[in-house]
């Protein structure tokens, strides 16, 4: 822990307020200084608020393969940045290089809204991804309860936008009516997809072997050791991952901190294995404050070696990338992993709470996907599953409303970033 990081977490309310100005003008006088400096045609700086990752960790990588001679910055908490590739600058958020980076980039690429104090300069161009593809839920100005403070900064980010990434007609409407920009849209598809259409199989084997490792299962049972590695208690699986399938339970931010009733994933395994087959493992992405107060013993979190905590473990559309199967409730992470045709079940027993309070573009009870709000009930519905009949409500889904994702996004954006670079 670095010594500012101690004292904000020591001083009392006012300080820390005090602070946070202080910090902001300092911010805000290292923009006016470097604005002075000139623009590096060849610079183009990523930010993503979350580590390295969304859709920016996979146009910035497209990026550097495209065109060596492009500088390629990333700027992001560097605490929770992960496998960053040579070739990438990485920075800290709020850093006074990141400062320097932004105040001179020609070309900035978000998938956050930008903090109040920063400023595009004449001759920078700024484009817009969102953190997402498709939504359920509904957003900025179509969801009341964001703070107005929120909405300004909100605004006034839209305002100098230059160019938003789409995946279609659905989220163009959305980019107008919500989100109030009146820029120009490319429909390029979303990068952060990329993986989960054409998964690389070395990091697919990667990731399954280091959940392999975490959740004990190579360990504990002869039979999946055998199913594993071929040896019982060898600890390095190798590449023998064929019998070994993952189950990703992601269940999204519940406003205030609500609480909800978590399956029990453990009988979950069961299902899963009994309906498709092989050993499962499921691992957890929870959101921190869902995470809060659930001591998991009683509800098959904990004390498994078939259960993997991997709500801080790298990127989650790299660990989509190797999942067979996505349980979640209203994520758009279940629009996303579904277009590849793969099984996702909904376990939700607050639907119909967390529909009045914040409100979906679609009819919850009518998506293609099977629906529970118990354990019982979702076990059911992964007995049940038939893959002839979601694959055909996916069909109709997706058409309807013109997602259009084909896995080449990142080189598209790339393409696209390398044209206005260049352009006289």
């Amino acid at each position: 822990m670095t010594a500012r990081e101690i004292i904000k977490k020591l001083s009392p309310k006012g300080i820390k307020n005090v602070y946070k100005l202080l910090r902001k003008a300092v911010i805000e006088t290292e923009f006016q200084i470097f604005r002075m400096f000139p623009i590096q045609k060849k610079r183009v700086v990523l930010c993503n608020v979350w580590g390295f990752g969304d859709n920016v960790k996979w146009i910035a990588k497209a990026l550097r393969e495209a065109d060596k001679s492009v500088e390629v910055v990333f700027v992001t908490d560097k605490k929770k940045a992960e496998h960053v590739p040579g070739g990438i600058k990485l920075l800290q958020t709020n850093s006074i290089r990141a400062v320097y980076y932004l105040a001179t980039a020609h070309i900035w690429v978000d998938c956050n809204r930008k903090e109040p104090y920063i400023r595009k300069r004449p001759g920078q161009v700024y484009i817009q991804t969102w953190h997402g593809s498709l939504p359920l839920k509904r957003l900025e100005k179509d969801y009341p309860e964001l703070p107005e403070t929120y909405i300004k900064n909100a605004e006034r980010d839209s305002l100098m936008t230059d160019l938003c990434l789409s995946n279609g007609e659905f989220m163009n409407d959305i980019y107008r009516k919500a989100f109030g920009y009146e820029c120009e849209i490319a429909v390029t598809g979303s990068a952060r997809l990329d993986p989960l259409f054409r998964p690389n199989p070395k990091r697919v084997i990667r990731t399954k072997n280091e959940l392999i490792k975490l959740s004990g299962i190579a360990k504990t049972d002869t039979s999946k050791r055998s199913a594993v590695s071929g040896q019982p208690g060898n600890d390095d699986p190798g590449d023998n991952t064929q019998n070994i399938k993952i189950a990703v339970y992601a269940p999204t931010y519940r406003e205030h901190g609500a609480d909800f009733e978590l399956p029990d994933l453990e009988k979950t395994a069961d299902a899963l294995e009994a309906r498709f087959g092989g050993s499962f493992i499921i691992a957890t992405r929870l959101h921190p404050l869902v995470a809060s107060g659930k001591t998991g013993d009683s509800n098959g979190l904990n004390n498994s070696t078939r259960i993997v905590d991997c709500n801080s473990k790298g990127d989650l559309y790299e660990l989509l990338e190797a999942a067979d199967v996505l349980i979640t409730d209203y994520s758009n992470t279940l629009f996303e992993f579904s277009l590849c045709g793969k099984p996702v079940f909904l376990y939700a027993p607050d639907a119909e709470a967390y529909e009045h309070e914040r409100g979906f573009y679609f009819d919850y009870s009518k998506l293609p996907y099977p629906h529970s709000s118990d354990t019982a009930g979702l076990c059911e519905s992964i007995s049940e599953f038939s893959s002839f009949d979601y694959k055909n409500g996916l069909n109709d889904f997706f058409v309807n409303i013109g997602v259009k994702e084909d896995g080449r996004a990142s080189r598209r954006i790339a393409e696209l970033i390398l044209r206005r670079v260049y352009r006289q």
